[in-house]
């Protein structure tokens, strides 16, 4: 027994009209606004009301907020949500998402992920749609979303580089692969922050699948339109067949696991024997540039005696694609193996501890059955290197404050 959903995208989607289908098919206003206030952003006030469109009556989600004259990067964005106080669950989800829209982003203006100013999508209203989305499948216990074809919309709009045709570079971008359509509608419907949701949450594009339909909500857009202007989400029980157990099965330790964070990840992996260091050094710059986790190339003999190297680079599945594209594109390979492995770790918590001469990022890692002890600490480089050469420190000197700074400090 699975909990989905299935999105009926005629009126294309954004992240507004996805938070209003989510109260409109039962998510608790009270408990959706107490988890955004762990965002601690500031000047904005969220809202909700029935509307009725076309004799179709739904919810509208607002968010009234000032227009910011900031634009936040990547790192900015990660720093707001780790630091808050929602779940690991939901943290992970809400910067996949990000760190998609950041990739789009990068490869349209050639710059590096991390290095992209977001507009419109880096303000507070985007970063409250995405985040509530994300919490409002969570308090619903929705497992699995599919999803209709996307209605894009057509002609042009003022965005902050001018006036585009539509839909957006990005929109474009993050749909590419999907199902997606333009008829007869000359404004956005699915905007940059709407694809990159679908993108993020996997969302399978096919025909409703068989379920016992539970709930029907309706999320309103702001734009009146020729069609009704909702997001129809059906929320369904899935009935799944039995499946048979294979016999090479894995023994799972249970009491030991259930204090660590689990997730699938996927592992590539390929021999290298005519790279030359400077090929190697770029190449593991370039993965770890666009979302590698880890990166490790190997001293091996190849075939024949020849010397060479084992690259292994480990990915969050959603990036796995593009990890595999960069190998092929970087290195001198033929082929990449490929699989999904399964990954426990401690979780981690982002903050900042104050030194001599001003504030460092410190990481460090718990069991979740007990958050007060800590099982590691870790200074950020980034932070400390800025900081020691702000102040003419060496590095280490930096690390050794930071380290003090994390067992004087009460509030860790």
């Amino acid at each position: 027994m699975k909990k989905i959903v299935y999105l009926d995208c005629t009126s294309g989607i954004c992240g507004s009209m996805f938070v209003g289908a989510l109260l409109d098919l039962g998510l608790e206003w009270q408990k959706l606004t107490a988890e955004l206030k762990t965002l601690g952003l500031s000047n904005y006030k969220l809202n909700r009301k029935k509307v009725t469109d076309q004799g179709i009556t739904g919810t509208l989600f607002l968010v009234d907020c000032e227009k910011e004259k900031k634009h936040r990067k990547f790192p900015e964005i990660e720093i707001i949500i780790k630091n808050s106080k929602l779940s690991q669950k939901v943290q992970k989800k809400v910067l996949e998402i990000f760190w998609l829209l950041a990739q789009a982003e990068g490869k349209i203006h050639n710059c590096k992920p991390s290095e992209v100013h977001f507009h419109e999508v880096g303000a507070v209203d985007a970063i409250i749609d995405i985040t509530a989305v994300c919490i409002g499948l969570d308090l619903l216990g929705i497992e699995k979303i599919y999803s209709s074809a996307v209605h894009l919309g057509s002609g042009e709009m003022e965005c902050a580089h001018g006036r585009l045709a539509i839909p957006a570079p990005a929109t474009l971008e993050l749909l590419r692969g999907l199902k997606c359509y333009s008829h007869g509608i000359e404004t956005e419907l699915t905007t940059p922050t709407g694809a990159a949701l679908l993108r993020g949450l996997k969302a399978s594009f096919e025909t409703q699948p068989k379920m016992c339909l539970e709930k029907i909500g309706y999320g309103a857009g702001e734009s009146k339109l020729a069609i009704p202007n909702f997001l129809r989400i059906r929320l369904g029980i899935l009935e799944t067949e039995p499946t048979l157990v294979s016999q090479n099965f894995e023994v799972i330790d249970e009491p030991l696991e259930q204090n660590l964070e689990k997730e699938t990840l996927t592992l590539l992996e390929c021999g290298l024997d005519d790279s030359s260091p400077e090929i190697l050094a770029y190449l593991r710059e370039s993965l770890e540039e666009n979302g590698a986790l880890e990166v490790m190339i190997i001293p091996a003999q190849m075939k024949k005696g020849r010397s060479g190297h084992l690259l292994r680079v480990v990915s969050k599945p959603i990036t796995a694609g593009l990890i595999q594209e960069i190998i092929f594109r970087e290195s001198s390979s033929l082929g990449v193996r490929k699989q999904n492995i399964k990954r426990l770790s401690l979780s981690r918590k982002t903050c900042e501890v104050s030194l001599k001469h001003g504030n460092v990022t410190v990481k460090y890692a718990y069991k979740k059955a007990n958050p007060k002890t800590i099982s590691n600490i870790s200074p950020e480089y980034e932070s400390c290197k800025a900081y020691a050469t702000k102040h003419d420190l060496a590095l280490k000197k930096a690390y050794q404050e930071a380290y003090e700074a994390v067992f004087s400090q009460s509030n860790l």
